[in-house]
């Protein structure tokens, strides 16, 4: 091989920049300034474009730049009609690498707080939440005095147009107690034709009679959850009349029956 000839056998096909046979006009220098200019746009240096789009929130400052450099933090807000999904961050981050990092839909859509009912209360666990999604189903317990006739719990559910379904009353009917009592020489302040959970009756005597009790008992529950009342009813007894000759002349002053060890009975 003579001096100045390229190399031959092992070395077939291995070039420098720099060999002393690069001749003037090589492509050499025009290819490292191609690598250069690369290393001096946007994407190289891990700048991440516009922030990723959502269905139900938007990034919380107007005016977005078109990049963002590695490190920069956009945070969401609600879109109007959409609520915070608790536990969702709401924050993405430009990554190395040109890309932003994950974030799961930070808001959505929801019911109001579930219905309220005269007849059951929420269960404990749904009464901890406050997301209710579309199709979301929340639970209710019968209250005291309402019996769940049902193999399962009454239930209600988020609907598309973000109302609850409706829950049957019929599935937590109440339970009733028997008439009250009837008593002698009085009567009970009530017009009721069904005595529920609750409902409280009033007993007063007729003219010249004393009560003797109490004069108001309410429907309950035992505990095998049957209708009772919370008491005996009170009973209506004749006044005892005694002159006080001693002390008052010509006068009588009626006194109650308890005041003496006398039966007065009528």
């Amino acid at each position: 091989m003579k001096p100045g000839e390229p190399g031959q056998g092992k070395h077939l096909g291995t070039w420098s920049c720099w060999a002393p046979t690069m001749r003037q006009g090589s492509g050499c220098p025009t290819l490292l300034l191609a690598l250069l200019g690369l290393l001096g746009t946007p994407a190289a240096h891990g700048d991440c474009g516009p922030p990723p789009r959502m269905a139900h929130s938007k990034p919380s400052v107007a005016e977005q730049p078109s990049s963002f450099p590695v490190g920069s933090r956009v945070t969401y807000t609600c879109l109007e009609g959409a609520i915070k999904i608790p536990g969702r961050v709401d924050m993405v981050q430009c990554l190395p690498g040109s890309r932003w990092s994950q974030l799961p839909e930070p808001c959505g859509l929801s019911c109001s707080t579930p219905t309220r009912l005269r007849f059951a209360a929420l269960s404990e666990a749904d009464e901890t939440i406050n997301f209710f999604p579309i199709g979301s189903t929340v639970s209710y317990v019968c209250h005291p005095g309402y019996e769940n006739i049902s193999e399962s719990s009454p239930t209600s559910t988020c609907l598309e147009n973000l109302m609850w379904s409706e829950v049957a009353e019929f599935e937590c009917p109440f339970i009733p107690c028997e008439p009250p009592p009837v008593i002698a020489n009085g009567q009970i302040s009530s017009t009721q034709t069904e005595y529920v959970f609750g409902l409280a009756v009033t007993y007063t005597c007729d003219e010249g009679f004393s009560l003797i009790g109490s004069s108001m008992i309410y429907c309950t529950v035992d505990a095998e959850s049957n209708g009772i009342w919370s008491g005996p009813a009170p009973e209506c007894k004749g006044r005892c009349f005694l002159s006080l000759l001693t002390l008052f002349t010509l006068f009588l002053t009626p006194l109650p029956c308890e005041l003496f060890l006398v039966s007065c009975q009528v």
